[in-house]
């Protein structure tokens, strides 16, 4: 039986192991030294706590509004001298909208840089998908024929031991996960119906 041939899953180009590891070398050659680049422009680093929890996440739009609002502020300064202490600037006693309207340019001129690199993402990440999905199309069939003969075939069950393992715990995992989901269940009926016969 002829072999369907599937060169656009593996590595986009039809290119050998050896070759394409070679060609991904270079690109991380490329992408370490582009990362020091941007290390350069002395960014800040959030903390996982600081991404979760932020307002810097601005909608299309947004920053022209804003500034529109530091109009505001620059008309009537009096009125906003509150803020005076908490706008970034170099007098704590008059409100300056400046550092902020700086921050928005620098916002506006990281944007292309974050398009390009989210669409490297994408592409790497893709490309990783496919080539996982290419070598599970073999694996998965594969696996499934020995883990039924590795029941009877000693030989089979200590070859497949590791997959075995790996894929065993996984079921496992996914099961106790589920009884537990129906335990919350069972007990948070439980609670409703008590709740419900105490108050009737």
């Amino acid at each position: 039986m002829a072999k369907t041939t599937k060169t656009a899953k593996k590595n986009g180009n039809g290119s050998n192991a050896h070759s394409f590891e070679a060609q991904v070398a270079s690109v991380i050659t490329t992408a370490s030294a582009l990362l020091q680049s941007m290390k350069a422009l002395g960014l800040p680093v959030l903390t996982d706590e600081e991404r979760t929890h932020t307002m810097g996440k601005l909608r299309g739009g947004e920053a022209a509004v804003m500034n529109s609002v530091f109009d505001t502020v620059d008309a009537n300064p009096v009125v906003f001298e509150s803020l005076a202490d908490q706008d970034g600037g170099n007098d704590p006693n008059v409100v300056e909208t400046q550092p902020s309207r700086d921050a928005l340019d620098r916002f506006a001129s990281l944007a292309p840089l974050s398009t390009v690199l989210a669409e490297m993402q994408t592409v790497v990440s893709d490309g990783m998908i496919a080539n996982g999905q290419f070598a599970k199309e073999l694996s998965v069939p594969a696996y499934a024929i020995g883990k039924a003969l590795s029941v009877t075939n000693a030989k089979i069950r200590t070859s497949m031991a590791k997959a075995l393992t790996f894929y065993g715990s996984s079921a496992r995992k996914t099961v106790a996960g589920k009884k537990r989901a129906a335990n919350v269940v069972k007990r948070a009926a439980k609670t409703a119906k008590a709740s419900g016969s105490a108050n009737a």
